[in-house]
């Protein structure tokens, strides 16, 4: 933030709610914000694993389209887009063994 950004921040802070601040939040149940903390986790730990594995298919020579193209099948396969449907948007010869299908998802 900026010196301008941090002086709007608490211009709001005092004059938010007439002069009052602004309203406290509720804070979850422990439960429920330890789902949170831990989804939240899970989807950072996923996130750095794509990292890398695209870090290491372009150290391996992997274009960009491939990439992009790998992701987009296992995005629609992950959401239940068909199968058949998502190889021919892709190009790709239908029917295909799930040894292939498999290995076009990374497995």
């Amino acid at each position: 933030m900026t010196a301008t950004d941090d002086e709007q921040l608490a211009a709001w802070f005092e004059t938010a709610n007439g002069g009052e601040g602004p309203v406290p939040v509720a804070r979850p149940e422990r439960p429920d914000f330890d789902v949170i903390v831990a989804a939240v986790e899970a989807r950072d730990a996923a996130q750095v694993d794509v990292d890398l594995s695209v870090a290491r298919a372009r150290d391996r020579g992997a274009s960009w389209a491939l990439i992009g193209r790998s992701a987009a099948i296992c995005a629609a396969d992950d959401a239940g887009v068909p199968r058949e449907l998502i190889a021919r948007a892709a190009g790709l010869q239908w029917p295909m063994s799930r040894q292939r299908w498999s290995q076009l998802r990374g497995g």
